[in-house]
């Protein structure tokens, strides 16, 4: 930005990214498809890794598809579920821009 107007066309910093690789997960009812309640478990985030294939730009449209592609149980003191989270990003051609994978996990 500058002077207050945003700068259509230029580069995101590559620090943003991981923000858009996990916006589907808003959309994900986490009580119902993670069985992960907020008011009582603990959440955390594991680890990410993340792949661009180009710049993304200010003002671009992108398609975010995400994938839940793995879960499974840790014991321990306290047993966790550890869930693997995939997304790609595309832009409005259906070129893949970028792919996220993240690590979520939950404590019961």
């Amino acid at each position: 930005m500058i002077g207050g107007e945003i700068c259509e066309g230029q580069v995101i910093p590559p620090s943003f990214y991981p923000i858009v690789g996990l916006s589907f997960l808003k959309a994900i009812d986490l009580r119902k498809e993670l069985m992960a309640d907020w008011s009582k478990d603990t959440i955390m985030h594991g680890e990410q890794g993340f792949e661009h294939y180009r710049p993304l730009l200010i003002g671009e449209t992108l398609r975010i598809e995400g994938e839940i592609t793995d879960v499974y149980e840790k014991k321990g003191k306290r047993p966790f579920d550890v869930i693997t989270i995939e997304s790609i990003g595309k832009d409005r051609k259906g070129v893949k821009v970028f792919l996220s994978r993240s690590v979520i996990l939950i404590f019961k």
